[in-house]
């Protein structure tokens, strides 16, 4: 067991009193280790003798201290003959910053001294700590990460804005650009070449905000880093906005205090996806003279999201800058460093093919290193499209090891459920795995880019967005033992006094399932964003639209104090609800968004719930035409399309959404289903390509969707019926009987003119699926209409076409006329 050493003035003797009970055997200190009376120069050099880890509390009486100054040096020489395997310290005192002179000149240099005021948060990145010094990461790992090249015009430009005297300087910086291109890297640099920091082993304070989060939240994990003094939290959903900013304010100040920069990865919280910056950080920081803070970069943020530059102009708080793609010469620069560090040879030719076939993310550069690492050279060059597409290639990866190991299946599983989680909850959670099993996987998925950390000490961990999302396309979610322990652990956490002080990672998840499951409890912590992140999992997973619609009147009976950007989310989601519910006060509701794109795809999507499919067309053609890049949209409308069978009309947008994202399944069969359909035997490799590209995506749903497309492939392509309907009922055995391959089956069977069989499809699909929806009784009159056809009985199909289908296209009523008339 690695113990740390807590070195102290006895000032702070309650503090770290307490700390030391929380840490149990695994820490030292005067008070339970040594010998009675006063401690002397022996005793020191036992108990550092059987130290791993000396943690250093940094205040005011501790620098001034005969005893700390000390061990310092003692600590120090162990340190340098390699018997202590690290020194951690901490301020813990808010009147001290990490340049004040009585720091020892080495350690100011070589740690990243950050001011950690509580307790609790003490208790756990110590615990980080002394996992890590078992845990060592790979240091070749950490010299890739450190690596940066070009960007030359980017810093200049960084540079210049720092330096004009005409301006004061900005609390916020934004840097903006692709995920994953290279913009964390980026702010540092440009913060140590305009002297703002001076260390290159500064680490960020890392928080993340996303679309469904706001004020409340950007409070909550501000003050989780651990820069303030604990403080009681009003009930957010009671106080106006002018409040949180206040707030808001007070914690900034702290970390200008503590001299930290905190790094804000941004997802549509702060800029929203149409460029804007919401109202409520624009009014935090145009409120920075009247409250007295420093103009100094405070905030660094990265965001996927273009800032446009009109609306910043005068305004000297924000600063931003968007990153594009690495060009030739910084993509052979950074591999051949990349390589260098790896020890790979690669020569000018074979780095010049490579470096010519890069997208230029830095991401995928060390992929390609990865890929080399593990094979050869010669390999990566010659398979040189599973690199360039090394997203999914990771994400392939990623699902085979899930279908081989329990262990990452629940650990990845539990990951898709978080926003991000400590590694303490992570543990709980899992139990079964030992703590070395826990650490070795994380310690893998971190270094392939898996997972990353984030927090003041890197606290917390969160699963790659990319692999997050396809793994809830996927469908994958934890086991019931699992979710047994986290109803315990929920009801047990909305017992405790102090929700936020513990754990901030548990008071987001948390407190979102106490919302799930109705528990009482006291519920002045509960922030919009809870009651927004429920709606969604009632909505998605539960598919419990009515109280989707109850939690949403609960929240918005606090309205005018939630700020717009949620608010917008909060009311979308319950106009989805009131769609899917049918519900005519979806009219009124809707009415918030009004002459809006969202306006328009709602109605869409409430024609589409209410089978009216030529006014859904109509409205997300609006949509659309509003705002072209509008991608569930453009999505839905592939999705009516094809309902209706109007594969041609379907096609153009089908390619389209594919092209844009190729490792989502549901694009790849919507493209497949509308080219199997046009001249398909010209389009045999392609069509192949894309049930093969299902197939490598290797998750359950995307082999169901394999098998139905191999269906249509032997349909369409071979005109072999009989081996159609064999994929098409093994389809069935072997995943078991959806809408959907019951449609694709009568359409099989239609080929063949197998009028009994097409009967027991029709049969089934109306006991199974009629009654579900007005869009299922749709289906279901379309194969009566053309299993009537068949039959002879064309009059009976041509009454269900007029009387049993209302409000479709006048084109698909023109297309079933024509197959009526062709049977």
């Amino acid at each position: 067991m690695a113990k740390a050493f807590l070195s102290h003035s006895s000032f702070q003797k309650e503090l770290v009193t307490k700390v030391s009970q929380d840490l149990g055997s695994k820490s030292i200190i005067d008070s339970k280790s040594f010998e009675e009376g006063m401690k002397n120069l022996e005793e020191i050099l036992i108990a550092l003798d059987s130290t791993d880890l000396f943690v250093l509390f940094i205040s005011d009486e501790s620098l001034n201290s005969k005893w700390v100054k000390e061990e310092i040096l003692i600590a120090k020489e162990k340190l340098d003959e390699k018997f202590i395997k690290r020194i951690f310290p901490i301020i813990i005192d808010k009147n001290i910053t990490h340049n004040d002179s009585r720091i020892p000149e080495w350690m100011a240099d070589e740690y990243n001294l950050k001011p950690i005021l509580r307790e609790g948060k003490i208790v756990k990145v110590i615990n980080r700590r002394l996992r890590e010094i078992i845990w060592e990461k790979h240091p070749k790992i950490k010299l890739r990460d450190q690596l940066f090249v070009g960007r030359n015009d980017q810093l200049n430009k960084f540079e210049e804005r720092i330096d004009d005297i005409n301006k004061e300087n900005p609390i916020a910086i934004f840097t903006t650009g692709f995920s994953k291109i290279g913009k964390r890297s980026f702010m540092k640099k440009a913060l140590l070449k305009a002297n703002i920091i001076f260390k290159e082993s500064y680490d960020f304070p890392i928080i993340s905000l996303t679309s469904r989060e706001s004020i409340e939240d950007f409070i909550i994990k501000i003050y989780d880093l651990g820069f303030s003094e604990k403080r009681e939290f009003p009930n957010f959903l009671e106080i106006g906005l002018e409040k949180k900013i206040e707030i808001a304010l007070e914690l900034i100040a702290d970390c200008q205090i503590s001299k930290e920069i905190i790094l804000i990865e941004d997802n549509g919280c702060l800029i929203t996806p149409e460029g804007l910056l919401v109202n409520w950080f624009t009014n935090i920081l145009k409120s920075v003279n009247s409250k007295g803070l420093q103009h100094e970069v405070t905030l660094c943020i990265s965001s996927n999201y273009r800032l446009r530059q009109h609306t910043i102009i005068n305004f000297d708080e924000v600063f931003a800058l968007e990153l594009q793609e690495l060009n030739n010469k910084e993509k052979s620069g950074l591999l051949k460093r990349c390589a260098q560090i790896f020890e790979i040879d690669i020569d000018t030719e074979q780095l010049k093919t490579l470096s010519d076939n890069l997208i230029g993310f830095p991401e995928q550069i060390f992929y390609c290193i990865n890929f080399i690492e593990s094979t050869s050279v010669k390999e990566a060059i010659e398979q040189i499209e599973i690199i360039q597409d090394y997203n999914k290639e990771n994400f392939r990866r990623i699902v085979d090891e899930i279908e081989k190991d329990s262990l990452t299946k629940n650990v990845l599983s539990i990951l898709t459920e978080f926003d991000f989680i400590s590694y303490e909850l992570l543990s709980e959670i899992t139990e079964q795995a030992s703590d070395s099993i826990l650490e070795d996987l994380l310690r893998e998925l971190n270094n392939r880019a898996v997972i990353e950390y984030i927090g003041a000490d890197k606290d917390y961990l969160r699963l790659n967005e990319g692999i997050k999302n396809f793994l809830m396309r996927a469908n994958y979610s934890i086991d019931q033992s699992i979710k047994d322990k986290l109803k315990k652990h929920i009801e047990k956490f909305t017992k405790e006094d102090n929700m936020v002080e513990s754990d901030v990672s548990d008071f987001f998840y948390s407190l979102k399932g106490a919302l799930l499951n109705d528990y009482k409890f006291q519920n002045k912590l509960l922030l919009p964003s809870h009651y927004l992140k429920t709606m969604i999992f009632l909505y998605e997973k539960d598919k419990d639209y009515k109280k989707v619609v109850i939690l949403a009147d609960r929240v918005l009976e606090k309205e005018a104090k939630i700020d717009l950007s949620l608010l917008r989310e909060i009311k979308n989601w319950l106009c989805l609800a009131l769609a899917r519910l049918k519900d005519d006060r979806f009219k009124t509701e809707v009415q918030f968004f009004y002459e809006t794109p969202e306006y328009h795809f709602l109605f869409g999507f409430y024609y589409r719930m209410i089978s009216k499919p030529e006014f859904a067309l109509e409205q997300y053609n609006i949509a659309i035409k509003k705002r072209p890049n509008f991608s569930r949209a453009q999505r839905e409308l592939v999705q009516v399309l094809l309902n209706l069978e109007l594969f041609d009309q379907a096609f153009d947008q089908a390619k389209f959404n594919y092209e844009n994202f190729k490792d989502n399944p549901y694009h790849i069969q919507a493209y497949f289903d509308c080219l199997v359909r046009r001249s398909p035997k010209e389009n045999e490799a392609k069509l192949l390509f894309l049930i093969d590209e299902l197939r490598k995506i290797n998750t359950p749903k995307a082999k169901e969707m394999a098998q139905m497309a191999e269906a249509d492939y032997y349909l369409f392509v071979r005109e072999n019926s009989a081996k159609a309907l064999e994929v098409i009922n093994e389809t069935i055995r072997e995943f078991g009987i959806k809408n959907f391959s019951l449609r694709r089956k009568f359409n099989i069977l239609e080929k063949s003119n197998n009028i009994q069989e097409m009967e027991n499809v029709v049969t089934e699909y109306e006991r199974k699926y009629a009654s579900q929806n007005t869009n299922e009784l749709n289906i279901l009159n379309v194969m009566k209409i053309k299993l009537s056809a068949h039959k002879g009985q064309k009059e009976e199909s041509i009454r269900i076409l007029n009387t049993k289908l209302s409000y479709i296209p006048q084109e698909y009523r023109d297309h079933l006329l024509e197959v009526i008339q062709k049977i």
